[in-house]
């Protein structure tokens, strides 16, 4: 599977909102985010005040470099992180898992015989997960489901030139924001972002711009986007 690198230019036409792969709850609250353990050399979720200081380490693995913790989400009011979760020493699909504020209350969050789910988002409502699906036909998505892991439909499927990526619920309402890449010749030829509905219907918000966008996520009242940018694409 593709995973985009994140660029760090901001977009000019957007403003601001909470960085794709560091969120927060509420106003001013912890930040959760993926870093490097350096003991097992893992990926593990962190989570730091607002403060600033140290982070505080919330998920471990047993064996060294073998489980990686990414891409942590809090839920709504704050007392949940979602995040995906890999054994990287076997061919196990990746899960969705949740853990409180503090790290306890480890549990799975999608079913046990699920695809791989990674970097996944929960709406306010707390009832709906949102992440990206990679299937063993090679086929990949975004993916919509009730927040025990039921109900699991492909709501932006990609095509087989293409990747999605970062999904993210909007603050209000059920849309979901993400990010279409599409590849040409092993290289990224369109870099887009894109909200999908509940019914699946898709709305591409820069299919007329000839820059490239990666890792959106939303202002606090929905109105506006932040996402990575690239430079203009040559013709």
């Amino acid at each position: 599977m593709r995973r985009c690198a994140l660029l760090v230019v901001a977009v000019g036409v957007f403003a601001a909102a909470s960085p794709a792969w560091a969120t927060f709850p509420g106003k001013d609250g912890p930040l959760v985010f993926s870093g490097v353990d350096p003991v097992s050399s893992s990926v593990q979720v962190y989570r730091l005040s607002p403060a600033g200081g140290a982070p505080t380490q919330l998920t471990a693995t047993v064996l060294p470099g073998a489980v990686w913790n990414e891409c942590p989400a809090w839920s709504a009011e704050g007392r949940q992180i979602y995040f995906d979760s890999v054994d990287r020493s076997t061919t196990n699909p990746a899960h969705i898992y949740r853990i409180d504020a503090t790290g306890g209350s480890l549990s799975l969050a999608d079913s046990p015989d699920a695809p791989t789910h990674l970097c996944p988002t929960v709406s306010r409502s707390g009832t709906e997960i949102a992440a990206i699906e990679y299937r063993d036909d090679g086929s990949e998505g975004i993916v919509r489901m009730q927040a025990d892991g039921t109900d699991p439909r492909i709501v932006a499927a990609a095509a087989p030139n293409q990747d999605n990526y970062a999904p993210h619920f909007a603050p209000t309402g059920s849309r979901i924001l993400f990010n279409e890449v599409t590849y040409k010749d092993n290289a990224i030829e369109r870099a887009d972002l894109v909200i999908v509905n509940p019914a699946g219907h898709e709305k591409n918000l820069t299919r007329k711009d000839n820059a490239q966008y990666f890792t959106p996520s939303w202002s606090p009242d929905g109105d506006t986007i932040l996402a990575g940018g690239g430079q203009p694409r040559m013709r």
